[in-house]
């Protein structure tokens, strides 16, 4: 038999799976927009009222949700395929499809070969989606909701102490647009350079910006003091010292990883910037390695269900789509909730982060591997 994945009955088969993939991911959208949306109408309404000249309460709305799809629908979207796959093959039982498809000389897994390879396409897609389409719709919600909320850009936004080679510092806000860190304590400030002595620093503001002298470039205090530890000569407490605000502040961080630190949602970070954060705090490396090896491991599940599920239904005489939809059901809890337990102990560190991420995927894969020899070909 000549192997050719683009004939009429692959094309067929193709177009059933992909037509009833598309309904159920439609379905499972809809339905959150409609679920979601009536517990967010007030706030979108009472957003409106407190800027009428801004956008209306229903602009508002598909500004939410349009960006909200991305993130959703990644979430769901591997579970959908399974659902789909035993649906399609279900309909082609009580249409009495199948049985013509064999006898033309073809096993099951031939058949269902465009399903495979579907699946594989959206299982790369989801990759993508996940490192490129859900970090920039994530960031997009988050700026509708400080729209709001109102007035939040004014306020600042909250950063976490700042670390850097050698001072922690305690700050109010970091307000971006003015690349300005407002209230800067330092209990225990040592100066890189040598040029301050050790002490408590304190600051109005530190303003990242340029020198206009010689265009060095640094963070730059406003209403700086430093009052020194130990006392003089004389036995005296030193007297607090004024900071020049012309003269930088040895500081490292940047502005850049300023806005990775106050983003609330490290789902709106890149991996790039997500290591950036993990390597400036190595005390969430665990939780924010599960994050990042989350987005690789997250859309296998697109196929290892696939794999998992179909040798349950896949026998002679399985005509009812509900109980094929209950074995759908049932695979993806147990896979969700093996998956959900590792993650749950990576991020707490009891569990090397890596092998958390991983554990599911190879474990489960590798179940779906050993009983396609179950499915009836």
């Amino acid at each position: 038999m000549r192997f050719n994945i683009f004939s009429t009955m692959d094309r067929y088969v193709g177009r059933r799976f992909l037509g009833i993939y598309g309904i159920c991911l439609l379905g499972f959208v809809m339905l959150f927009i409609v679920v979601d949306g009536v517990g967010r109408l007030g706030d979108f309404v009472e957003a409106h009222e407190r800027h009428p000249e801004g956008a209306s309460a229903l602009a508002l709305g598909l500004q939410f949700y349009l960006n909200r799809i991305p993130s959703f629908s990644v979430l769901f979207a591997p579970y959908l395929t399974l659902f789909a796959a035993i649906a399609c093959l279900m309909t082609f039982t009580r249409h009495n499809e199948l049985a013509p498809m064999i006898s033309a000389g073809r096993s099951l897994h031939r058949i269902l070969l465009p399903v495979y390879l579907s699946a594989i396409v959206i299982t790369g897609v989801l990759l993508v989606a996940e490192e490129v389409v859900v970090p920039r719709s994530i960031a997009q919600v988050e700026a509708v909701e400080r729209r709001m909320e109102g007035e939040k850009t004014a306020r600042g936004e909250k950063v976490p102490h700042l670390r850097d080679a050698q001072n922690t510092f305690i700050v109010e806000r970091w307000f971006r647009d003015d690349l300005r860190l407002g209230g800067v304590r330092a209990l225990h400030f040592a100066d890189a350079t040598g040029g301050l002595p050790g002490g408590v620093f304190q600051a109005d503001a530190l303003v990242y910006r340029r020198r206009e002298s010689d265009g060095h470039v640094g963070w730059f205090p406003v209403g700086g003091r430093l009052t020194p530890y130990g006392k003089d000569d004389e036995g005296r407490l030193h007297e607090e010292l004024l900071l020049p605000p012309d003269e930088p502040i040895a500081f490292d961080i940047t502005p850049t990883q300023l806005d990775v630190l106050a983003e609330e949602k490290v789902e709106a970070l890149s991996s790039a910037k997500l290591r950036e954060l993990r390597a400036l705090y190595p005390d969430k490396y665990s939780e924010l390695s599960m994050q990042l090896y989350s987005r690789r491991t997250r859309p296998l599940a697109n196929f290892i269900l696939l794999l998992m599920g179909l040798p349950f239904v896949a026998r002679p005489g399985q005509r009812s789509i509900a109980a094929g939809l209950a074995v759908a059901f049932g695979c993806c809890i147990v896979y969700m909730a093996f998956n959900l337990f590792f993650q749950e102990m990576g991020a707490r560190g009891a569990v090397n982060p890596l092998i958390a991420s991983w554990i599911g995927p190879v474990f489960f894969g590798a179940v779906g591997i050993a009983r396609l020899d179950k499915v009836i070909t």
